[in-house]
């Protein structure tokens, strides 16, 4: 199974979403994503942590339409970085990214055809 795939599964069943909206706040447990854009490049949705708990957590405005991720304290980075194996294309693919103000924007080292690119996020 592609993890694209078991991602957009997770967002159908969990999501709290408005029409405008492009992020997605999971219902989730301790510990989990607890919020999900989705990603133009990669065409799926990437998830993000802001609560408690174990992992990587980044501060975020609360704007659902525009929204900005910061960093939540010492030795976090306000990038996303997402690693995945995609089955079709038989290759590993990073996605490294920051959001701010309603955009993407994909870092350098991103391993697809939007690396170095801003654009805005849209409603999924």
């Amino acid at each position: 199974m592609e993890d694209a795939d078991w991602v957009d599964r997770i967002l159908r069943k969990n999501e709290v979403a408005e029409p405008t909206w492009v992020v997605h706040k999971l219902q989730h447990e301790s510990g989990q994503l607890d919020h999900m854009i989705h990603c133009p490049a990669c065409k799926c949705g990437h998830g993000f942590k802001v609560n408690d708990g174990p992992g990587p957590i980044w501060g975020f405005n609360g704007d659902m339409v525009k929204p900005t991720l910061f960093p939540a304290g010492p030795g976090h980075t306000c990038s996303v970085r997402v690693e995945y194996y995609n089955y079709k294309l038989k290759q590993k693919i990073l996605c490294h990214f920051h959001i701010v103000e309603g955009n993407i924007a994909y870092c350098n080292d991103s391993t697809h055809e939007l690396a170095g690119k801003t654009i805005p996020l849209e409603p999924f």
